[in-house]
């Protein structure tokens, strides 16, 4: 469970499959350096030190979870999380947040059933703040803690509870597993979320005692990683946490294991989905106990790729599902393993758990084929590597072994946990922990709507570090693809991203979803390969695929090892050079994504987001569509269609392929022209001028969506942007990091710090090439619809009077830059900021460029120009989906233009009458 984080918003032909890699022996296994020692008082220090780029992080872990709560305050460790960024007498409420978002930095917390975590990072002159801050709620946010605080989060964590469990689509199934999985009485028996009453019934006393018994020095475990002196941090962290005093160590009673001694079935009905849904738990063993890392492989045998049993038979066959997972959800005092399964329209809930319990039996009689496994493991180890070079992960990883294992040099362990696994570990954990007699069966089902000292002063800054971005090089192949590559040496990982112009935006009249399904059917077989072999091949290799669908783009991306890149090469050019399109295929993916399209009609967030892209692009505008489509034209789509819109948009001349990672040009180059070799160029498609959104001159509109009996509205409020090519862009992406696109922006502090009326509101750019939108959106409390709409409303004509101030423009600009670094910091995300630029027509150089310009910053005078012109127009609409007899009462007299009524494609329904039904 974590805060909400406001960001900007916005890929040869084959015969056979391809030669398998030779296993990895156990010396290959990755290790991450670091120095690990302890402080008088028992805080644990681990340094991680990594000076490739300017950046720096902290993460604490306090061992304190939802299983310490006491009875009658459910929720508390997790409401708790959210007071740690209350404030304190040295640093008062919000400063936590602006002091680090004024240079760049950002930070957030997680709660779980038996941990605690916060972290931060930010450019690495930080570092000392980022110390200082945690030393000083360690010690002081406990006593600092007053009422008006408690209720303000109080508020904030019931409208989280509301937006994640209660009206989220089968969030009331997760509610009901614990209290019917665990006895009356064990740490386990509730969610981390809590209950309404249990959340409202805490006491500016029980903050001060749960602070003073489990946020002391000896109960946490403090991970520096990034780029400093080791010597500096040393002293930092003596000075700042040294002097802090040991608490009395926690006690924890022995709690025993726990199992069900016979099967429950329980049945949740949920107005909120309109497919119903199956969710089956067993009691399994606990984190890093024997079992645990089998029954992860379980977990991906059944369900991790088209390749897996149970999609392969409730997804794939029998069409009995939309979308089915399978995870051990590892944890303390005993785990739980979980299969989740989302029926499809018509088919029994009784069918589909006897498909499943039929495809489990099959395991556990013959375990998994040495081939299965081998695959998963590979995937497993992928996985794991991959997430080393984030910076942010590693420090977590460190504490996170450290926990468990009693060590941070955990990596190796972890590792060789599956590397170990066999076909026989596999199956005898299935058996003892998937029986019928001993589960859990929540069965959704869809219904109608119902209703002191040296932390005195804060120490100053390190010295800035500079971020050199890359420039790629580009080159193109003899097939006539452009290519342009990042050479990045260290982690042994290679990602690519394929794409071409087949956006969203290219699906004609009338063919809404027409690019979104034809870019689905790019990984469904090639070659040789039929769709489940193609899949399985991929998987071999541990090979990460998958299509990427935007509005202006689309196309296909690929993480692999480095040592699996040339076969894995050969099958991302396949799916490109011969798709193989089946019919079956087609259909089997269609009715998938229909199913999708009627789950996402009772989602109040989609249907805001689809109601107001109709309405301030216009309904017909290729901007206005939704990428998914509408379930009538998408059912009507041929499979000329999408053949035809493969071969126009997917041509060498009309893609651009974007890779990075540890392997040097001529040896990429060579791989590529290989592996493409023989896709042939295809007529250049004559696009269309874009034409101007419907939006512009028709001042505010209010447009309301009813929802019956809704909590919570969710608001979409949508006003005029510059495109991509204005001069304006990065400065007008400071202005908006002010206004919605951070924490500490004005949107959040107001509606949801200040007033507690929402779990988080944010705002971003959508800057397209002919032209922008920018989007705030929320989900708030019913009860203050309009009056939140009409803070959204103010806070955006105060930020158009001028009246930003020269401390905001510092944040603004040093915000804007560590997006940048934190996102070039992985090859996935380096691709992504390179292929944006790309296809809005930049060069190589263009990150470049952008560093250039962030680093130079911009001053006050300067984005409140940019906020004076980009904010003028009266132009808005907004969209409100709740109950329209609440919405349409706070309306009347409100000042606000009529509202219309809408449906789900933005046409009017009626005049909004007052409230009442």
């Amino acid at each position: 469970m974590s805060r909400p984080r406001i960001a900007l918003m916005l890929a040869l032909v084959l015969l056979a499959a391809p030669a398998r890699p030779a296993p990895a022996g156990e010396d290959d296994l990755p290790r991450l350096p670091f120095e690990a020692y302890e402080l008088a008082n028992g805080l644990q220090v681990v340094l991680h030190q990594d000076r490739r780029l300017p950046v720096a992080c902290v993460n604490i872990w306090y061992r304190v979870g939802a299983k310490d709560e006491l009875p009658g305050r459910t929720g508390f460790a997790h409401l708790f999380e959210h007071l740690m960024f209350m404030g304190t007498e040295r640093v008062p409420q919000l400063s936590f947040d602006t002091l680090m978002e004024a240079e760049g930095g950002s930070n957030n917390a997680s709660t779980s059933l038996d941990r605690t975590n916060y972290f931060e990072s930010g450019p690495s002159h930080l570092l000392p703040t980022l110390l200082w801050l945690e030393a000083e709620r360690m010690e002081a946010m406990g006593p600092s803690m007053t009422q008006e605080k408690l209720a303000l989060q109080q508020n904030v964590v019931r409208e989280e509870r509301r937006q994640s469990y209660e009206i989220a689509p089968y969030g009331p199934a997760y509610l009901a597993l614990y209290e019917n999985l665990y006895p009356r009485g064990h740490p386990y028996r509730h969610s981390v979320i809590g209950t309404h009453e249990d959340i409202q019934a805490a006491t500016v006393q029980d903050v001060k005692d749960f602070h003073r018994r489990f946020h002391a020095p000896n109960n946490a475990s403090l991970v520096v990683a990034g780029d400093f002196d080791v010597a500096e941090v040393k002293g930092h962290i003596e000075r700042l946490f040294g002097s802090l005093p040991r608490g009395e160590d926690p006690h924890r009673p022995l709690v025993p294991a726990v199992d069900l001694a016979q099967a429950k079935r329980v049945t949740v009905p949920d107005p909120n989905v309109e497919l119903a849904q199956l969710l089956m738990a067993f009691h399994s063993p606990p984190y890093f106990a024997n079992g645990d890392s089998d029954l992860d492989i379980v977990a991906s045998v059944l369900t991790e790729g088209k390749t897996s049993r149970l999609y392969r038979r409730l997804v794939f066959q029998d069409k009995l599902a939309t979308e089915v997972a399978a995870w051990q959800g590892s944890a303390q005092l005993g785990s739980l393993f979980n299969i989740q399964a989302t029926a499809t329209p018509g088919t029994s809930l009784e069918a589909l758990e006897a498909a499943v319990w039929d495809e489990i039996t099959r395991l556990q009689q013959d375990g998994p084929t040495p081939e299965e496994l081998r695959r998963i493991t590979n995937r497993i180890e992928m996985q794991k590597i991959a997430g080393l070079e984030s910076l942010q992960e590693r420090a977590d990883l460190l504490n996170h072994y450290l926990y468990w294992l009693g060590r941070p040099d955990g990596l190796a362990q972890d590792l060789l946990r599956y590397r170990r696994a066999t076909p026989d570990s596999v199956r005898t954990w299935c058996v003892l922990t998937l029986q019928r007699s001993r589960g859990l069966v929540v069965r959704t089902v869809p219904t109608p709507s119902l209703p002191e000292g040296s932390r005195d002063v804060r120490p100053g800054a390190a010295p800035r570090g500079r971020f050199e971005p890359p420039v790629a090089e580009a080159f193109r192949l003899p097939s006539g693809l452009e290519v342009w590559h990042v050479q990045r040496p260290g982690l042994p990982l290679v990602s690519l991203r394929l794409e071409s112009s087949a956006g969203s935006m290219r699906d004609p009249a009338g063919k809404s979803g027409l690019s979104a399904l034809a870019n689905d059917m790019l990984d469904e077989g090639a070659g040789a390969l039929d769709s489940l072999a193609y899949a399985q091949a991929l998987e071999d290799l541990a090979a990460q695929l998958v299509p990427v669908a935007e509005r202006e783009a689309a196309g296909l991306a690929m993480s692999v090892l480095k040592r699996n890149l040339a076969p894995a090469l050969d099958l991302f050019a396949a799916a490109l050079v011969r798709p193989t399109l089946a019919d079956a295929d087609l259909e089997r993916v269609r009715a998938l994504r229909l199913a999708a399209l009627e789950q996402e009609e009772a989602d109040p967030t989609e249907l805001a987001r689809r109601i107001a892209g109709a309405a301030w692009w216009g309904a017909d505008h290729p901007y206005g569509r939704p990428g998914a489509g509408h379930r009538d034209e998408l059912a009507a789509l041929t499979a000329q269609d999408v053949r035809s819109f493969i071969r126009s948009h997917y041509r060498p001349s009309g893609c651009r392929l974007y890779t990075a990672g540890d392997i040097d040009r001529p040896a990429l180059e060579a791989l590529l022209a290989k592996a493409f070799a023989g896709w042939e160029d295809a007529p250049r498609v004559v696009v269309p001028a874009i034409p101007p959104a419907a939006g512009r001159g028709r001042g505010l509109r209010v447009l309301v969506h009813d929802m019956p009996d809704a909590p919570q509205t969710v608001l979409r409020v949508v006003f005029p942007a510059a495109g991509y090519a204005s001069p304006d862009r990065l400065p007008l992406g400071a202005v908006n990091t002010l206004l919605g696109g951070s924490f500490t922006s004005r949107l959040n502090a107001n509606l949801r710090e200040a007033k507690g009326w929402t779990y988080g509101i944010g705002s971003g750019l959508a800057l397209l090439a002919a032209d922008g939108a920018w989007v705030a959106s929320s989900s708030v409390r019913a009860s203050v619809t309009v009056p939140a709409v009409k803070e959204v409303l103010g806070e955006r004509s105060r930020m158009a009077a001028g009246d930003i101030s020269a401390e905001e423009a510092k944040k603004a600009s040093a915000s804007l830059m560590q997006g940048m670094v934190d996102g070039s910091a992985t090859l996935e995300g380096l691709l992504a900021e390179l292929a944006e630029a790309g296809r809005k027509g930049r060069g190589p150089e263009a990150l470049a460029q952008d560093v250039q310009a962030m680093q130079a910053g911009w001053d006050a005078a300067a984005l409140n120009d940019v906020a004076r012109r980009a904010l003028a127009a009266q132009d808005v609409v907004v969209v409100l989906v709740g109950d329209r007899a609440t919405i349409l009462g706070q309306l009347e007299g409100a000042g606000l233009p009529a509202p219309v009524l809408v449906n789900a494609r933005c046409e009017p329904l009626e005049a909004a009458a007052p409230a009442g039904r």
